[in-house]
């Protein structure tokens, strides 16, 4: 995927539906013919950048306390420690993210200051119920 939004000749200027299409036509190339359609592989990434990013995220708040004597490995470790016991799953996206993480246009995206979410409430049209 990451050689379709990395090409030089259609790059980021590529419609989304025209990008998903390539990553399904070298997929189906590549492993077999399927059943699946183009939406498929969409799909997955939402899943993979989903739990990347919360797998970033984690690493990062264990960057800033930079606990002396921890090595990038060990930081590593303790992410994927406390990803374990936020998630109840392992990370299982390690290649991914290995990947991804030397990429310029995720380090953009994991570098840019994330706003916070804030529930904004009206005491007229909300109830505990519908938060």
């Amino acid at each position: 995927m990451a050689q379709y939004s990395l090409d030089a000749v259609q790059g980021n200027e590529q419609k989304h539906k025209t990008y998903w299409n390539r990553v399904w036509e070298y997929f189906n190339k590549k492993t077999f013919t399927s059943t699946r359609n183009a939406n498929s592989p969409m799909n997955r990434w939402s899943t993979i950048q989903l739990q990347t990013n919360k797998f970033v995220g984690i690493l990062a708040s264990i960057e800033m306390v930079n606990p002396s004597g921890v090595n990038e490995q060990n930081k590593i470790i303790k992410a994927k420690e406390a990803y374990l016991k936020v998630q109840a799953v392992p990370f299982k996206f390690d290649h991914c993210w290995n990947i991804l993480r030397h990429q310029p246009k995720w380090l953009e995206l994991v570098a840019k200051p994330q706003k916070s979410q804030t529930i904004r409430r009206s005491t007229a049209t909300s109830s505990p119920s519908t938060l």
